[in-house]
C-alpha cells in the first residue's frame, strides 16, 4: 500500500532563523535524496503559496519503506533540528486511498 508523509509549516519571519532555515533545507533535501537513490522514498514534493507557508509531501512505495526511513535515527534528528526554525507544524501519516470490497 502506497504511503506517505504529509508536512506543512510556515517560514520564521526572522531574517538570522531564515538563513538557519535554508542552510537545514539543504541537509534536509540531501538526506531525502540519498533515500531516493537506495530506493527507499519514491518521490518527493514541496509546495508553497508564496506566503511563507509550505506543503511537503514525502511518497513510499508500501508502508515497509515508510516504517524503514520512519525509524531512521538520522531522520529523527533532523527533525529535531527542524522544529525550531519553524512555525505551525503539521504533519500526517498518509496511505493512498481504498474502496470497500462489497461496492456494486
Amino acid at each position: 500500500m502506497r504511503t506517505a508523509i504529509h508536512r506543512e509549516w510556515d517560514n520564521v519571519k526572522d531574517e538570522a532563523i531564515l538563513k538557519k532555515y535554508y542552510q537545514f533545507v539543504l541537509k534536509d533535501s540531501q538526506y531525502i535524496m540519498e533515500k531516493i537513490q537506495e530506493g527507499i522514498v519514491k518521490n518527493v514534493q514541496g509546495w508553497t503559496d508564496g506566503t511563507g507557508h509550505i506543503e511537503h509531501l514525502i511518497e513510499f512505495d508500501d508502508a515497509e519503506a515508510f516504517a524503514k526511513f520512519w525509524s531512521d535515527e538520522e531522520w529523527q534528528l533532523l527533525q529535531i533540528e527542524f522544529f525550531p526554525l519553524i512555525n505551525n507544524f503539521k504533519i500526517r501519516i498518509m496511505r493512498s486511498v481504498m474502496l470497500p470490497k462489497n461496492i456494486e
